[in-house]
């Protein structure tokens, strides 16, 4: 593994557990308190997501470059 593929990678699995956690932590305050979560936290979450899938599309990106 390169080290390109490996901080992509490390990117991938950061940003996808970021975006785990803020998801459980919104979960868990609707079951305990029966919120919804405020449209900042839903934005939040939402930008989390948004770099998750940046991060898993650069890596894929990459490998694909490595193909050819």
């Amino acid at each position: 593994m390169t080290l390109q593929e490996s901080r992509l990678t490390e990117e991938v699995a950061t940003t996808g557990s970021h975006h785990i956690a803020l998801g459980i932590t919104a979960a868990f305050k609707s079951l305990v308190t029966v919120e919804k979560a405020t449209p900042d936290e839903q934005a939040t979450l939402h930008a989390a997501e948004v770099a998750w899938k940046e991060a898993t599309a650069a890596l894929a990106d990459y490998k694909q470059s490595q193909l050819g």
